[in-house]
């Protein structure tokens, strides 16, 4: 189970991130997700545009999904919530 202290230090990560990937690649849009691989899963990290500072965790079985159509549904559902 995760706290809330572990989903602050994953927001805290992934803006340092953000904020150094754009600044090292210049890149002047905005971070759509991070995709972490592990031996057998994928975790999918999608920050939520409407609101800075959450994000969507996704972790998946590399043997059995589909990472297209997981990042797919990942952002429809980004979209669809409603805080």
């Amino acid at each position: 189970m995760h706290t809330r202290s572990t989903a602050q230090r994953w927001r805290r990560k992934r803006n340092r991130i953000s904020s150094a990937v754009s600044k090292e690649c210049r890149l002047a849009d905005r971070l759509e997700d991070i995709l972490i691989t592990l031996g057998k899963q994928y975790h999918i990290i999608r920050p939520i545009a409407s609101k800075p500072g959450l994000f969507i965790y996704l972790v998946l079985d590399k043997v059995k999904s589909n990472l297209a159509l997981a990042r797919r549904s990942c952002q429809e559902q980004e979209q669809t919530l409603t805080l």
